[in-house]
């Protein structure tokens, strides 16, 4: 599909690959700098075709090829209603390996193959029909075999009579035929959590996930994204992005993605060596450090969403059984509460950490400043000796240095006036750069007018947004729009075993059967009800953590392009080309920083 959640992250990587190729073009006869070149590419190469492989097994005519076509986004997988192959078929899309595999028990013999192949793939998909097919004892022995070899299942339930009820809607809000429906494939999941159970397989093991292949193959080829959010293929696609993360194959190529920044890093500090006059170096000093800022508060922003979201995976399950007696509405407002409380406590973490980056920023100009005039005075001083002599330069400065020098400070000035600092110019030399003395814009997280994205996405977002999550008006708000409804599909089942089982029916059911199988079913119910209710929270708290920190990197890249703007326009306007070399070496950390952005995107923590 055109929107999976399953990103290409094969493409990104050529994409910054051709990148650096453009902008090193000019320096590859410098012997370092090719040497790393050598060693990036040969990393490109060790995982060239590193594609994550999603594996998709299971029981005859459950509708395992159509469920493929579903994630391929296309009918490419052919639909038979017997098998008449004993073949491994590999789709390539969007950077994965997606294969289908004979089904088993199918009338020819050809399971060998499907167990061959197994050994390489990083999540199986394990296909069951709601209807008959999730009784076969074999098939539960065969999952625990894959389970045994490290791999981790996820048990698709094709629900092929159209029994999935919109998950936004609580049990409650059901119609009879609808529950009853409702009532089945609950049964059904119950189960197959019991059949996995008995094979030995434990609740980390496998996750069942249900979804109406039928329902998303008419909402795709009718562009109705509603039907195919009904159809739950979806998150199907969530789930297995978030299993992939924690398999080799995205493991291997984040840990690639850090050795190459490494080697990056040595070719932006040979460019860095080779600059020699006062004022690359000056300007190169601090595009450096906005570059080590921007590093620090990614991190410090990434470790406390990561921090909160495990803290919301963990409490989010309790916190809704606990009220399971009551109606899906109440349960609905807490469930969406404490989302809302996620997210204001990331909002509020972000705001100090970006109030201490700025006035961080702040200092750094100002020292900026102090340093070039400092130079300056030694050049007034005394032309023939070195501006740097005295100040930890060389012999290179020159008028046209000079002149460099000053463009730098008016270019430092334009920036402290965007902080609400004074400039560390004269009334006569802000006229003279075209900057006005008295058009700073105040200082303050909110005022100034580097920090705008900040307050707009932010302070002023979460005063907007309809569950007051941080960063309204983004892409996140129509993502996190819906959260008052997220709590639906997390304890339906916790809901359903109440209609099942609960009420005064006990007494009337115990003269039809023994009353210890009563309560043997309800605990099973309640078991499978809570299994659920904790993958379904764990996904979501990873999820919704993901999101606010791609939508923080964005923030934090408009607030970063904005302070380097002045003086990547001096270095353009510079007639020297040591100052024009400077944007090369800003590109390349910008580079690299979009490899930082892409191995924190690999990047996801094993449940505990």
């Amino acid at each position: 599909m055109d929107n999976s959640a399953l990103k290409n992250y094969q493409a990104d990587l050529q994409d910054i690959r051709s990148k650096l190729a453009a902008i090193l073009q000019p320096y590859q006869q410098t012997q370092t700098i090719k040497n790393e070149l050598q060693g990036i590419d040969a990393l490109y190469e060790k995982v060239s075709d590193a594609k994550p492989e999603i594996m998709l097994y299971g029981i005859y005519n459950a509708g395992k090829s159509s469920i493929l076509n579903e994630l391929l986004g296309s009918d490419r997988a052919k639909v038979d209603d017997i098998p008449t192959t004993d073949k491994i078929y590999c789709y390539e899309w969007n950077g994965y390996r997606i294969v289908d595999t004979p089904g088993v028990d199918a009338p020819i013999e050809h399971e060998k193959v499907t167990e061959e192949h197994l050994e390489q793939a990083d999540v199986v998909l394990f296909v069951i029909s709601a209807e008959g097919s999730h009784e076969y004892q074999d098939n539960y022995r065969r999952l625990k075999n894959i389970a045994d070899r490290g791999k981790k299942i996820i048990i698709v339930l094709n629900d092929k009579e159209g029994k999935l009820s919109d998950p936004s809607k609580g049990y409650d809000q059901l119609t009879d035929e609808q529950l009853t429906d409702a009532q089945d494939l609950s049964e059904v999941k119950r189960k197959i959590g019991d059949n996995c159970r008995a094979v030995g397989l434990q609740d980390k093991d496998y996750v069942i996930v249900a979804v109406n292949a039928k329902r998303a193959r008419k909402g795709r080829l009718e562009a109705k994204n509603a039907m195919i959010k009904l159809s739950n293929i979806k998150e199907l696609e969530n789930i297995v992005l978030s299993e992939l993360k924690r398999m080799p194959t995205l493991q291997n190529l984040q840990r690639t993605v850090l050795e190459i920044e490494r080697h990056l890093d040595k070719i932006i500090k040979t460019l860095e060596k080779a600059e020699n006059s006062s004022s690359v170096q000056v300007l190169n000093e601090f595009l450096e450090r906005l570059h080590a800022q921007r590093k620090e508060v990614r991190e410090n922003i990434a470790a406390y969403i990561e921090r909160r979201a495990s803290r919301l995976g963990k409490e989010l399950p309790d916190l809704v059984w606990a009220h399971r007696e009551e109606s899906q509405e109440a349960i609905n407002r807490i469930v969406s509460e404490k989302q809302q409380d996620f997210c204001q406590d990331v909002q509020g973490q972000m705001q100090i950490i970006f109030h201490d980056f700025v006035d961080s920023l702040r200092i750094t100009t100002d020292n900026m400043a102090a340093k070039i005039e400092k130079i300056q005075v030694s050049l007034h001083a005394d032309m023939k000796v070195s501006p740097l002599g005295s100040a930890g330069g060389s012999s290179s400065d020159s008028p046209a240095d000079r002149d460099d020098l000053n463009s730098t400070l008016a270019a430092i000035a334009k920036l402290q006036q965007m902080l609400g600092q004074k400039p560390a110019l004269s009334k006569e030399d802000m006229g003279k750069y075209g900057l006005d003395e008295s058009s700073s814009l105040g200082s303050g997280i909110v005022q100034g007018a580097i920090l705008a994205p900040i307050a707009e996405t932010i302070a002023a977002g979460l005063a907007k947004s309809s569950i007051g999550a941080a960063l309204s008006g983004t892409v996140l708000a129509p993502v996190l729009g819906g959260l008052s409804t997220i709590a639906a599909p997390l304890v339906f089942g916790v809901c359903l075993f109440k209609s099942l089982f609960g009420g005064g029916s006990s007494r009337e059911e115990a003269r039809v059967r023994a009353e210890n199988e009563h309560n043997r079913r309800v605990a099973q119910a309640q078991l499978q009800a809570r299994q659920e209710l904790q993958q379904r929270c764990q996904y979501l708290a990873e999820g919704l953590g993901e999101k606010i920190r791609l939508e923080a990197e964005k923030v934090l890249s408009q607030i970063i392009d904005e302070a380097q703007l002045p003086f990547k326009e001096q270095a353009q306007k510079s007639k020297n080309d040591a100052q024009k070399r400077i944007l090369d070496l800003d590109n390349l950390r910008d580079l690299y920083n979009e490899y930082e952005v892409l191995r924190m995107e690999l990047g996801i923590s094993a449940p505990n």
